[in-house]
């Protein structure tokens, strides 16, 4: 069981870290920040921890990715210079595209097993591979989208 919440935890980190890489694909970040890397690392600690912990909590997943937009927009506001309207369409383009992937994702084993497998949930046979999939989904959908 420890073994899959640290499962848990590699993903949230990798779901973040293609967040930041879309983001700064996407916009110009802020020049005149004083020690900005501290601070972007900071509030990236931030939103991974708080994360985790929804995700400890088991809350739904869409609550998880609505908190996850909202602190990606946050992110876009405070740490980049475009248009506002640009920082909160690309902040939420990334919460759009993660809950695409998964929609896609788990489409598939509701399809093939005519309703939602227990093998998908936390500690099930079949989470590591969907997830993956939703990962990979996320990856390649951010990089056409640059």
């Amino acid at each position: 069981m420890f073994i899959d919440y640290i499962w848990e935890y590699i993903v949230n980190l990798i779901e973040l870290i293609l967040f930041i890489l879309f983001i700064h694909m996407k916009l110009h970040i802020k020049t005149e920040l004083k020690q900005r890397t501290y601070l972007i690392f900071s509030f990236a600690l931030m939103q991974f921890i708080t994360l985790c912990f929804m995700n400890a909590l088991e809350l739904s997943s869409y609550v998880t990715l609505l908190s996850s937009c909202i602190l990606d927009i946050a992110y876009t506001i405070i740490f980049f210079e475009d248009n506002i309207i640009l920082r909160i369409f690309w902040g939420a383009a990334y919460s759009i595209i993660c809950l695409v992937a998964e929609q896609i994702t788990f489409f598939i084993p509701i399809t093939l097993y005519k309703g939602a497998s227990p093998e998908l949930l936390l500690g099930g046979t079949l989470r590591k591979p969907y997830t993956m999939l939703y990962l990979t989904m996320i990856a390649v959908i951010v990089l056409l989208l640059h």
